[in-house]
């Protein structure tokens, strides 16, 4: 444990020499909990705290709290209880990482690069997500995700954060939860929007990916484009083109996504979706769909169907 903490105090140093010492120490310790973190399995029943190579002062807290957490005993804990805490002390230290360090001189994304934590940051440098596998145990492979926007208001960092049940009155109510694994920007006008990709395993075989663009506008994210595919196939794509600001969505239909399409979420959400039309479902059709930025939005300019 002490060779661990040393490496990682060590590794710690990719911040500027001005950076509040106390930084460093936020990361070493996140970098800690990190490494039990993925040691950690939801299809156990007991961990020994010192098999984990749990933190004395995180014993003692435990030991403390004991009618908090189930099947806790002097020396061990259930494994997902272990996990929940674990998952809380991580996001306890990002939302004071990114209250607290230069963000302009304290690389996040190479930081946490070997570590089980997904860090993506916007081009422009300002929009962050962070995502971590929530480990529970089922097909379905949610991660928790929290986005962080250098931009907001210094009281309402506590807002930052969003772990899937933030209210609507949260800045980052309109985001996914299971996070994303890009966040490039467009310029329209004078304003900066930003394109967010991601995907999640629904089930050992659903697939769904999805790219969503916003805005930030009077101390809210707004949704401005929304487009998701839903499928039975890995090598199903949806994927932003920065340098030609286009969209191109590219699938089999299956039983998850019976029809060929490129409706998107404000099609449903205003009313313009013709179920009318809807047809007896097809399978194994070749779908395209691309849409291009026209300076202020995407707009719809192919549909292809095979």
């Amino acid at each position: 444990m002490l060779y661990l903490l040393a490496s990682v105090l060590c590794s710690a140093m990719l911040c500027s020499a001005q950076q509040n010492p106390e930084v460093d120490s936020l990361i070493a310790e996140t970098k800690v909990y990190l490494e039990i973190y993925s040691s950690l399995s939801p299809f156990g029943e007991v961990e020994a705290y010192t098999d984990i190579g749990l933190p004395e002062r995180d014993i003692a807290t435990l030991r403390l709290d004991s009618e908090e957490y189930e099947y806790i005993g002097n020396d061990s804990i259930e494994s997902f209880e272990i996990i929940s805490y674990i998952q809380s002390c991580i996001e306890l230290h990002i939302r004071k990482i990114v209250r607290r360090a230069d963000l302009n001189q304290c690389d996040l994304v190479e930081i946490f690069k070997d570590y089980q934590i997904g860090v993506v940051r916007s081009s422009d440098g300002k929009l962050y997500n962070f995502s971590l596998d929530e480990k529970t145990g089922g097909s379905y492979r949610s991660r928790l995700s929290w986005m962080h926007y250098t931009e907001l208001e210094t009281d309402t960092l506590d807002l930052t954060l969003n772990d899937g049940e933030s209210s609507p009155e949260s800045p980052y109510y309109t985001f996914e939860t299971n996070g994303y694994h890009r966040i490039d920007t467009l310029h329209s006008g004078d304003q900066i929007k930003y394109v967010l990709t991601g995907s999640v395993l629904g089930c050992t075989a659903c697939f769904l990916t999805y790219v969503e663009m916003v805005k930030f506008e009077n101390g809210q994210f707004i949704n401005e484009f929304y487009y998701s595919v839903e499928s039975r196939s890995w090598e199903t794509e949806v994927v932003f083109d920065l340098e030609n600001k286009t969209i191109k969505a590219d699938y089999l239909t299956d039983d998850l996504t019976t029809d060929c399409g490129c409706e998107v979420r404000s099609d449903f959400e205003n009313g313009n979706y013709d179920y009318s039309q809807d047809e007896e479902p097809e399978y194994d059709l070749e779908c395209h769909c691309e849409f291009v930025f026209d300076g202020e939005n995407f707009v719809e300019v192919g549909e292809t169907v095979k």
